[in-house]
């Protein structure tokens, strides 16, 4: 249903939810990045890419398809996968992160400037 939760692992509670995608998220990702910052990536069926900063509950960048476009105030950048989106890894180091996409690419995004 597009909705993403953030849960606490230690006492199981919710801290955050909201309808973030257009379709089911298909795959979760979360580390630290080279700068110290804990986020977490989502992908899902409606082709896009939301990365998070999970202290603050905030997102930080939605990469989807092709063109630019502002949806509620929020520009996104569409640079991203045409497929839905299967799997999400970072890096060891937390300087970039693979998807992988229904569009059979595999894209690498730096974890700073998303490009």
């Amino acid at each position: 249903n597009g909705r993403v939760f953030i849960v606490n692992c230690f006492t199981g509670e919710t801290e955050y939810s909201t309808n973030a995608h257009d379709d089911f998220v298909d795959t979760v990702c979360v580390g630290m990045t080279t700068k110290k910052l804990l986020i977490g990536i989502t992908g899902a069926f409606d082709n896009k890419i939301i990365v998070w900063d999970l202290r603050n509950h905030t997102q930080l960048k939605i990469l989807g398809p092709g063109g630019e476009e502002t949806v509620d105030g929020q520009n996104i950048e569409r640079v991203g996968h045409t497929g839905h989106i299967h799997e999400i890894r970072l890096s060891p180091t937390g300087g970039w992160f693979a998807s992988c996409s229904g569009d059979r690419s595999i894209k690498l995004w730096d974890t700073e400037t998303f490009k």
